[in-house]
């Protein structure tokens, strides 16, 4: 745009500036917390686009991978009974509202149980499920959620103010 027009201006809205700010801010402060109690955030503080890209990548194909079909969705709710979760069910997260990523995060926190057994019921019959299970268990994925969770709240809010 600005070969067509050098005067151009490109101005971001409130949320997607929030978006971007809080993405760097966010990668900074989980390296640097996370650095001095587990091995593996030395590599994040180096490059941390195994923040942005997989933890979100794996939420996004986790909502929708539940609700793609009626039968996986009745599973995961049979769980969700049996395991007397108040968990809420997992949406795939918007790219620039911290809003849906907050809410994304609460959802799995919450229904992490449920989830887990109907991925683990599902894991040899379905490759997907077998992926995701490992991928939600790990150390380095449940490290991230619980920090998530815990941050996401105070950038929610901000989101709602702007």
């Amino acid at each position: 745009m600005k070969d067509l027009n050098p005067y151009i201006l490109a101005l971001h809205c409130a949320a997607h500036r929030l978006a971007l700010a809080a993405a760097h801010v966010i990668c900074a402060c989980i390296c640097a917390s996370i650095s001095s109690l587990i091995n593996f955030a030395l590599q994040a503080s180096k490059d941390v686009s195994w923040v942005a890209a997989p933890f979100r990548s794996t939420l996004e194909e986790l909502g929708r991978w539940i609700h793609a079909l009626p039968d996986r969705f009745a599973i995961w709710k049979k769980f969700r009974d049996e395991t007397g979760e108040d968990g809420l069910v997992i949406k795939s997260p918007s790219d620039t509202r911290w809003l849906t990523v907050n809410f994304s995060c609460q959802a799995l926190k919450t229904s992490l149980v449920t989830t887990a057994k109907t991925l683990h019921s599902l894991r040899k019959s379905d490759a997907t499920a077998f992926g995701m299970l490992h991928q939600i268990l790990s150390a380095k994925y449940l490290t991230l959620l619980l920090t998530f969770c815990d941050a996401l709240p105070a950038l929610s809010m901000l989101s709602q103010t702007f």
